[in-house]
């Protein structure tokens, strides 16, 4: 089966209680993988739908002063890689 990301990230902040208004924006000072940041008027998070999470990605959001508070609030489909 295959799967629409935009699709799928509408679903995923939905369910995880971001309102309809959030914006995704693109991270590109993440190398490993592809990286968002979804924000609405009262939360923020990173998000990531690739199918492996590697550790250098962690290491960036533990680094990126405006989202470390959010990183903590990682989603991924599956595990992280290279741990």
């Amino acid at each position: 089966m295959q799967w629409e990301r935009d699709t799928v990230l509408n679903e995923v902040l939905l369910k995880n209680g971001f309102m309809l208004d959030y914006t995704l924006t693109p991270r590109p000072g993440f190398k490993k993988n592809e990286v968002f940041l979804a924000k609405d008027a009262r939360k923020e998070s990173l998000l990531c739908l690739d199918q492996n999470l590697d550790a250098a990605t962690v290491d960036t959001s533990r680094r990126t002063p405006s989202i470390s508070s959010s990183a903590s609030n990682w989603r991924s489909t599956r595990r992280r890689s290279g741990t």
